[in-house]
Formats: C-alpha cells, sequence, structure tokens
C-alpha cells in the first residue's frame, strides 16, 4: 500500500528530481503543515501532475527554435 502522506523528499524520489526542485514548486502541490514539517497528499500530488501535463506545450523540431523540447 502507498502512504497517503508524502514529504518533500519522498516526492523528489518520486519524480526524480531535487529536493530544491520541491521545494520550489511545493505551493502548488495543496501541501499541509504538520508542526514545521509539509506533507502532500498523494492524491494532490497525482492531481498536479495531471494539470502540469495539460498545460504542457509540444514544439516539434520544425519550431523556430528547432529544439523540439517541452516549453
Amino acid at each position: 500500500m502507498s502512504a497517503r502522506f508524502l514529504t518533500p523528499a519522498d516526492i523528489a524520489t518520486e519524480l526524480e528530481v531535487s529536493l530544491a526542485t520541491v521545494y520550489r514548486k511545493l505551493h502548488e502541490m495543496r501541501p499541509v503543515r504538520i508542526g514545521s514539517a509539509w506533507r502532500v497528499a498523494r492524491v494532490d500530488l497525482e492531481n498536479w501532475i495531471r494539470r502540469n501535463r495539460e498545460e504542457r506545450t509540444w514544439h516539434d523540431s520544425s519550431d523556430e527554435e528547432g529544439s523540439g523540447t517541452v516549453s
């Protein structure tokens, strides 16, 4: 069974990003503060991922930068 609430370190591990990146984006994930610790409900993390996937725009290799990267 997966944890209902995740620490920022758990999120960093799961998303394969740095802890600093998680803290920069934490306010977007509907965190709750328990004492001095931050936690994010798994459902809120999954919703944040879903929202961010939908907001991404893809550029093909014919764009003016020619990078073919996500913006």
